[in-house]
């Protein structure tokens, strides 16, 4: 069994060292094996890192890919992607993908863990948070690029974990979901949504390709307490999802 779970970290957005308390505290219990975070803070002069307190938090060793650097609050910082793991990281690759200016850089990881269970390829993704039919059509050209470089040399079992920023019936998904050995987090989630406030929502998935061997057997929303202030881990909520073997 995988306990695996996916988070957008929110930047440095809100009361950022109040949020990364919460983050690590709400993560020991739940013993994650894999975990893929998106929007990775970390500041240009090193003063802040939120790969380094989660690693260092949970004892797990990473993947840290900076990107997207803008200057925040003052200061040259990146938002980038990082994968987690309990297990040996055999080999670690940054994905360009397609992008627009409006929204600038975008990349996945590809990750290929030598889990106990056997070898898992994990993709780290965040898709463009556009709105509109061209951004729906960036969506789909960014998952077609990701799903050529995350199948190369590759025929075992593969999980997608994410911001997809677009909900599982948007058509750009379909790259993955319209097949029939992928399995959805969204399908066994038993929440309307995984961001924290306004419209209802699922755009934060895990996807399973088990290949006949796994299955994506149980997913749940995490990370969604708040203290006594009202203060959130993030603005959205984290999923974690257990892969069985069958």
């Amino acid at each position: 069994m995988i306990r695996l779970l996916t988070l957008n970290c929110w930047k440095d957005e809100g009361d950022y060292e109040r949020r990364m308390g919460l983050i690590t505290e709400q993560l020991t219990p739940l013993d994650c094996d894999i975990i893929c975070l998106q929007e990775v803070f970390s500041a240009g002069d090193g003063a802040l890192s939120t790969f380094d307190r989660i690693s260092g938090s949970t004892g797990l060793g990473g993947f840290n890919s900076p990107s997207r650097f803008k200057h925040r609050g003052g200061r040259w910082s990146s938002s980038g992607l990082s994968v987690l793991s309990r297990w040996p990281i055999l080999t670690a690759e940054k994905i360009a993908l397609p992008s627009d200016p409006l929204d600038g850089e975008r990349i996945a990881q590809r990750v290929d863990v030598d889990t106990p269970h056997g070898l898992l390829r994990v993709i780290n993704l965040h898709l463009t948070h556009l709105t509109g039919p061209d951004a729906a059509r960036l969506r789909q050209a960014q998952l077609e690029e990701i799903d050529r470089q995350a199948l190369i040399e590759w025929t075992r079992p593969i999980v997608f974990a994410g911001d997809f920023n677009a909900s599982p019936d948007e058509q750009a998904l379909q790259v993955l979901l319209g097949r029939p050995d992928y399995q959805c987090s969204a399908d066994r989630l038993g929440d309307t949504s995984t961001l924290m406030e306004g419209t209802p929502k699922v755009i934060d998935l895990i996807i399973l390709r088990g290949c006949g061997q796994w299955d994506l057997s149980a997913a749940e929303t995490a990370l969604a307490a708040c203290d006594r202030d009202g203060v959130y881990p993030s603005d959205h909520k984290g999923v974690m999802a257990t892969i069985a073997s069958r």
